[in-house]
């Protein structure tokens, strides 16, 4: 069986932080939907799977295979994934209210740009740990 505390491995926190988030996102999302007078869009509705597949999945794989991540690639990451929360919370609320913004690809782009630092971040410092 697989079980590892906190203390032993910080994936895990990651894990409980990613899925605390997405039940916010689910929270909100059907508060948020409740009073828009049954109008839905589905970025809101799968507004909670962003933390959960995006964050709670990948530390979850990190726990696993206990593999050490650094502080910098994590925060990289961590933003990388509110950022697109972010921006398909946003993405809900404009296509619930019925309109657009030029500004939207801006989340996506950000996060992509954001993911894509961390990941090259993680193996710089792999690659200097072991020259």
């Amino acid at each position: 069986m697989f079980t590892l505390s906190s203390e032993q491995n910080p994936a895990i926190r990651s894990v409980r932080h990613y899925a605390l988030a997405a039940l916010g996102c689910a929270v909100f999302s059907a508060i948020y939907e409740y009073f828009s007078h049954e109008v839905y869009s589905p970025w809101m509705v799968g507004l909670c799977a962003v933390p959960l597949l995006t964050g709670a999945v990948p530390a979850m794989a990190i726990a696993r295979t206990r593999m050490h991540v650094s502080w910098t690639a994590s925060q990289l990451w961590a933003c990388a994934v509110l950022t697109l929360t972010l921006g398909c919370c946003f993405a809900g609320v404009l296509e619930i209210y019925g309109t657009t913004s030029p500004w939207l690809p801006l989340f996506f782009v950000i996060s992509a740009a954001l993911m894509l630092i961390s990941v090259l971040s993680q193996l710089l410092e792999r690659r200097t740990a072991n020259p």
